[in-house]
């Protein structure tokens, strides 16, 4: 009766135990889209529009700030085209400092893309995640329902970078 006793208390035990499991669902790390951005960076802070698509190329077009505004950065294949007022130059892509902003944009969603990343955390409405790029580590949030990238923070430069009125199609 003992042992019958202990199988009925191991049993429910295991039942339990995988009743209370649950499997953490989050939706896929949508790396492709349109957005508008802005770039904080100290007391600096800085609007954009930023275009991921799926042929790997990115692009940033500075919306705000007098000096910059309309100043267009497009990374493609390992070359960045840059263009102001009419003028175009081409480069390579090592032409920025690893923790400019904008080369924090192409490093991270480039790395993203391509290398992958690390689901860390949910949090209220966000999913944390953790990667690695050739530039060094970053955190970044997205929309727990939909996947949208909503904020990066790269721990090698000082900025924050935010999207909004995001468009995957």
């Amino acid at each position: 009766m003992r042992k019958f006793s202990a199988s009925l208390l191991a049993i429910s035990f295991f039942i339990i135990s995988l009743c209370s499991c649950s499997n953490v669902s989050t939706p896929d790390v949508v790396a492709y889209f349109t957005a508008n951005a802005k770039i904080e960076s100290n007391e600096n802070v800085v609007h954009f529009t930023v275009k991921s698509s799926e042929d790997k190329s990115i692009s940033v077009c500075f919306t705000s700030e007098k000096e910059v505004e309309g100043l267009c950065y497009h990374y493609t294949n390992s070359t960045l085209y840059i263009e102001y007022k009419g003028l175009k130059c081409i480069t390579n892509s090592d032409y920025m400092p690893y923790f400019t902003p904008v080369d924090v944009v192409f490093d991270t969603l480039s790395s993203i893309s391509s290398l992958g990343y690390e689901f860390k955390k949910s949090e209220n409405e966000y999913d944390v995640y953790t990667g690695l790029s050739k530039s060094g580590g970053y955190t970044f949030y997205t929309d727990k329902k939909t996947g949208a990238i909503l904020e990066i923070i790269p721990s090698y430069s000082d900025c924050k970078i935010s999207f909004s009125d995001i468009n995957t199609k």
